[in-house]
């Protein structure tokens, strides 16, 4: 479709959408259980499951209350364990681990803000999710819906801590310094990002590394004398600056690079200016044209020299 979304605004929106339905899923569930619980166990002396849509989830849960209250309201299924296993499993898990995945995958970014912005949600759907689990769980029993208003909620001081810990780990995983570690080591905690090979540079058709560039605009001018010589003139520097300036390349300007792995990696034209380069691997990789500020780049492992 020729449609680009940008990685930031991804991880912005994506958490959003999906903790928006998978709450509103288990708001919808929450009438089912209720439902399913006050429906008689039997109709027309058929098993009550034998009646409902055959949707898993509604199979899934009479199942439960017959295991429950043994009142005939499902009759014996093959695998029945199976079916109640793998519908808790995607009914409750699913949109948890998808927002688990955004929370992680965000670490590398370095943004402390994004990803404690991600764990909002991911708490806000574990709090309705685990409150939907014990509601099911009460009403499929039998137990009246006033009683189980208030046991269904998730313990006040679990959340608190539970939050707690996000917040925590979202801090160490992207800024680092609360553990304790030693002063030229990173941050024992800290994700970095695996960039290795990766093309973060457009490559154009026909690129050629500087060195191979410069024979063969030395040869196109008819200059086959100085085509060996490996020094350029002023004038080869400057046609050369332009060229890198016109790539398509990213503003990485400012950005905490920390520990990245850019080994091999493509980036010609790349403004590196204010990046935290710290233990960054430039081993192998492009960074022709590249704008970089010295004062900033603490230590470089295995780093080629920038040519």
């Amino acid at each position: 479709m020729g449609i680009e979304v940008p990685v930031l605004s991804f991880f912005q929106v994506a958490p959003v959408i999906v903790a928006a339905v998978y709450i509103y899923f288990h708001l919808y569930l929450l009438l089912l259980w209720d439902n399913l619980s006050d429906a008689p166990s039997k109709v027309d002396g058929r098993p009550l499951s034998t009646c409902v849509y055959p949707w898993l989830i509604s199979q899934a849960a009479l199942y439960y209350r017959n295991q429950r209250r043994d009142d005939g309201s499902s009759e014996p299924k093959v695998l029945g364990w199976a079916l109640f296993v793998s519908t808790l499993g995607f009914t409750w898990l699913s949109g948890v681990l998808v927002l688990i995945a955004l929370w992680r995958l965000s670490m590398p970014v370095h943004s402390f803000a994004l990803t404690v912005w991600i764990s909002i949600w991911l708490m806000l759907s574990l709090f309705v999710g685990i409150s939907g689990l014990r509601a099911a769980q009460l009403r499929l029993t039998g137990v009246e819906i006033a009683e189980v208003v208030g046991a269904s909620r998730v313990p006040k001081y679990s959340f608190l801590l539970l939050a707690f810990c996000l917040a925590l780990l979202s801090y160490e995983t992207t800024i680092g310094g609360l553990i304790p570690h030693k002063k030229n080591q990173l941050p024992p905690l800290l994700v970095t990002a695996d960039l290795q090979e990766a093309e973060l540079t457009k490559r154009p058709e026909g690129w050629k590394p500087f060195a191979l560039w410069l024979i063969d605009l030395r040869e196109s001018n008819g200059d086959t004398a100085s085509s060996e010589k490996h020094v350029p003139t002023r004038d080869e520097i400057e046609r050369w600056q332009l060229l890198t300036e016109a790539l398509d390349a990213p503003s990485l300007r400012g950005r905490d690079l920390r520990g990245a792995n850019l080994k091999g990696a493509f980036l010609p034209g790349a403004d590196l200016r204010g990046a935290d380069l710290g233990y960054v691997d430039l081993q192998f990789a492009n960074t022709q044209g590249a704008r970089f500020e010295v004062s900033v780049v603490r230590v470089f492992r295995n780093a080629l020299a920038f040519s």
